[in-house]
């Protein structure tokens, strides 16, 4: 099992690890504002650290100058508690959304940081759905396409989150909101990680090819489907589950299995149904199937069975994981954000032109009091006093 080390920067990166640390992994959180963080439920207090610059009293406020200021003030003592709580870890997975001021800006700095010390470092970012505004949208274009660019030379796997998605999924399904996908993604990574680290009479997974599954460059993607063990009746069954899950049982921006570098699959399944010689067969065929989406592809693949007796609480389920990595970048979606940014910016010009007053349609008018009335001379002995009147007294 690989030992991973969260961080998350900014109020969504502070979400995200938070769910991941709830699964018993260690996690760090970065903010501008302690407020954010005092809301957190499962990251160390002591492992909060409050980035407050000048400027950033009370957050970024959607300004990513401020953030990139921020983290630059305080890197070395981010960097001396990620180098005290992930001495010993594997990989820094680094976490944000890049629709704010801490996030877009904070993590571009620490990306660079952590490479020029030789980390190794993961991407886990997610970017707005539509119904944000237009700060947001900018603010997503270009983080994320200054992300890429530092990233280019170095191998750096990333997960771009499509939150689109997830909107469309919370208004379509009742007890559904951003708390529980950050649980759902922290689980199925933590899962994965367990997985891996199992032993196997049948084809294990070990720790040598997951450390090759990540270092890699390019987007990746981690589903999971599961299936009743007795429904796996021919080849094609899991093959079709996972494909489903590729393209609609997910939250990750849209991608194209056949650009993957890198195909991992991990399956569990009842000791019984695994004794069967030919299920054992079927499910071999089954992944070859799953291969032949990718085209030319480096295959990974770990096959285990469990105790159906001992864990009767699965009852009788295949669990199936599959992991692309090396994945081309997403340009379309780089394209149509950058499509969506440029035509709210343009909006809101055209917004602010429209407030404006046209002063060239309106001229002054003159004074009521074009021609000043004739003044007479008054004598002052003309006037005559006014008698004073008796007082009047209330009763």
């Amino acid at each position: 099992m690989l030992d991973f080390l969260y961080v998350g920067v900014g109020q969504c990166g502070n979400k995200i690890v938070d769910s991941f640390a709830g699964h018993k992994n260690k996690a760090i959180a970065i903010n501008t504002t302690q407020k954010d963080m005092n809301n957190l439920i499962n990251v160390n207090k002591n492992n909060m650290i409050n980035i407050e610059a000048n400027g950033t009293k009370g957050g970024a406020g959607k300004t990513p100058a401020l953030g990139k200021k921020a983290m630059l003030e305080h890197l070395d003592e981010v960097m001396e508690k990620i180098e005290k709580v992930g001495n010993e870890s594997d990989y820094i997975i680094l976490c944000a959304g890049l629709g704010g001021g801490t996030g877009s800006g904070g993590i571009p700095v620490l990306i660079q940081a952590l490479l020029a010390k030789e980390k190794k470092v993961m991407l886990l970012l997610t970017l707005p759905d539509d119904t944000e505004g237009v700060e947001v949208q900018v603010n997503a274009f270009n983080s994320c396409l200054n992300i890429l660019k530092i990233i280019e030379s170095y191998k750096v796997p990333y997960i771009l989150i499509e939150n689109n998605k997830i909107r469309e999924k919370m208004d379509s399904t009742n007890n559904f909101d951003w708390s529980s996908v950050n649980q759902s993604l922290g689980k199925v990574f933590s899962q994965f990680n367990v997985s891996a680290n199992k032993t196997s009479s049948y084809t294990t997974f070990d720790e040598t090819d997951y450390k090759k599954t990540l270092y890699v460059s390019g987007m990746m993607t981690l589903v999971k489907v599961t299936l009743n063990a007795s429904d796996i009746n021919n080849e094609n069954v899991l093959r079709d589950a996972i494909m489903e899950a590729w393209t609609d049982k997910n939250y990750f921006v849209d991608f194209d299995p056949k650009t993957a570098t890198i195909i991992t699959t991990i399956i569990e399944a009842p000791d019984k149904f695994l004794s069967n010689r030919d299920n054992y067969k079927l499910l071999n065929t089954s992944l070859l199937k799953l291969r032949d989406q990718c085209g030319s592809v480096s295959p990974y693949q770990g096959i285990y069975a469990y105790d159906s007796r001992q864990e009767s609480n699965r009852k009788d389920k295949l669990t199936a994981y599959c992991m692309l990595t090396g994945l081309k970048a997403p340009t379309e979606k780089l394209a149509s954000l950058r499509t969506k940014a440029l035509e709210e910016q343009e909006a809101m010009k055209q917004k602010e032109m429209g407030n404006k007053i046209d002063f060239a349609s309106f001229s002054a008018i003159g004074s009521v009091f074009a021609n000043e009335p004739e003044r007479k001379n008054v004598k002052v002995d003309s006037l005559t006093d006014i008698e004073e009147e008796e007082d009047i007294s209330f009763l």
